[in-house]
């Protein structure tokens, strides 16, 4: 019999793993449709997730995409309001082409809507004058909702018999009916009879990086950076992503130590400028706007009062828009093509996820047999080692450990040694559960972070799963699946 007994429970943690795998899948599955409030809880998990990938994000190309910004600064230099004439956008365009040397510009701008402007003509000639210097430049479209096909106003088009001045971009994207935050980014766009429009990033990295993107059925989950140490502020609004064990405590405990500056969001990622900094009033200014434009993807955008074109980023909050593009740009330059993708659970699971799956539950469920189940073996023995240090715990701790019967005090006199027994027992019984919690969680989002670049998944099934595998855990949902 004591031989098999290792076979025997050999087995039965065998049995145990398939029931935390099934009923962690199951969960997952049916979860958001008898519970719509776990989608929040969710998404309120997954910002904090979506700070700590970002800021393991490398930072490798950031250097190499550069934001440009039409505030309200530049347009009240115009004195024309918003929208500005064709040509103060011909004007900077121009500007950008003969004194610096940019990789390609994306014009995060949509010249849809035919207004009256003599001045387009300018707009046009200042496009092909890139396409002659070798600078692509992207130009961001919408989709004409009769022919489906990217589109904008008629005259601004390439002169007939040359080359294209310009390629149209989709600029279109999804924010989560959740929280209303960017977590995917479509790479394609809506399709036609002609094929499939690219988005600005997708473009960029085609035809300007070369790189050999795959076509998937699902958009890529963007990864949004949070390591902005060293680069220029946007504004007094935002603040430097300070280290990533203090970005995981709550903002009031961190403002203890740092100071109210916690409360700001982080600033974008990547490096911005205004169009106010393309007049250097030193050699130092002229130096550093070479070393912002010359060779680098430009990322032409608005930011200004007023202007709708905001996005809401999980780790940013509300930003310019064209800032998601530059971060897409960033994903596909870093990843080299091999994007993350947006994933769902479902039954039967994707190959990644349930891969991914298997491999957190196992995690944790080893975690239960290898390090807490022994450890709460041990407990007569570490009772015993605390009075045997301090004797005078004895008192306080006879029959007071919650689970068992509670004692009443004998009389009004015991009533504080009572209270004071009973609340020094619950506060370990606490702490034993508040360390299980922080443990199991820190090594299973190790864990996950490494499978999520191996798997190429995004943010939001990830949460969900480290959410659905510790719920079955710590709730004993596991055992119940099992009877």
């Amino acid at each position: 019999m004591n031989a098999q007994t290792p076979s025997l429970k050999l087995w039965q943690h065998a049995v145990e793993a398939v029931a935390a795998v099934c009923a962690a899948f199951l969960m997952l599955a049916i979860m958001p449709k008898l519970m719509p409030s776990s989608d929040l809880m969710t998404h309120l998990t997954a910002r904090v997730q979506a700070v700590l990938v970002g800021s393991f994000y490398p930072a490798q190309e950031r250097d190499n995409i550069s934001v440009l910004l039409i505030d309200d600064k530049a347009v009240a230099a115009q004195e024309k309001g918003w929208p500005l004439p064709y040509a103060s956008h011909a004007r900077w365009l121009t500007h950008l082409g003969t004194q610096y040397q940019p990789r390609a510009i994306f014009v995060d701008i949509t010249f849809t809507q035919a207004r009256k402007d003599d001045s387009l003509p300018q707009l046009v000639a200042a496009l092909c004058r890139l396409r002659d210097q070798g600078v692509p430049v992207f130009l961001a479209a919408l989709h004409n909702e009769e022919t489906g096909q990217l589109a904008v106003r008629e005259g601004l088009a390439s002169p007939a018999g040359e080359p294209p001045c310009f390629t149209l971009v989709g600029v279109t994207y999804q924010a989560h009916q959740v929280d209303r935050f960017v977590w995917n980014y479509p790479l394609w766009t809506a399709e036609d009879a002609t094929g499939a429009a690219r988005s600005s990033a997708l473009a960029m990295a085609q035809d300007v990086a070369g790189l050999k993107v795959v076509r998937l059925d699902e958009p890529m989950a963007l990864t949004w950076g949070v390591d902005n140490r060293g680069v220029q502020r946007l504004g007094a609004w935002c603040r430097h992503a300070g280290p990533v064990a203090a970005e995981m405590l709550p903002p009031r405990l961190r403002a203890l130590f740092a100071g109210e500056e916690v409360f700001k969001p982080i600033c974008p990622y990547g490096r911005s400028l205004t169009m106010g900094d393309l007049r250097p009033q030193t050699e130092a200014d002229e130096a550093r706007l070479h070393e912002l434009l010359d060779g680098k993807y430009i990322m032409l955008g608005a930011a200004i009062s007023g202007h709708n074109d905001m996005v809401s980023s999980p780790v940013h909050g509300a930003i310019p828009g064209v800032f998601m593009h530059a971060m897409a740009l960033d994903n596909l330059l870093t990843y080299q093509g091999h994007y993350k993708r947006a994933l769902e659970w479902e039954l039967p699971p994707a190959w990644p996820l349930f891969w991914m799956g298997l491999l957190v539950v196992l995690v944790v469920h080893m975690l239960r047999i290898l390090l807490w189940q022994p450890y709460a073996a041990r407990a007569p023995q570490r009772k015993a080692w605390l009075l045997a240090r301090w004797p005078w715990l004895h008192r306080l701790l006879d029959d007071t450990q919650p689970g068992r019967t509670a004692a009443t005090p004998s009389s009004w006199a015991h009533l504080p040694h009572w209270l004071l027994g009973k609340t020094l027992a619950l506060l370990l019984f606490l702490c034993r559960k508040l360390a299980r919690i922080l443990i199991t969680s820190a090594v299973v989002m190790g864990v996950v972070l490494g499978l999520q670049r191996f798997f190429e998944v995004g943010t939001l099934p990830i949460v969900d799963l480290v959410v659905m595998a510790l719920a079955a855990e710590w709730l004993g949902w596991t055992a119940k699946v099992m009877d």
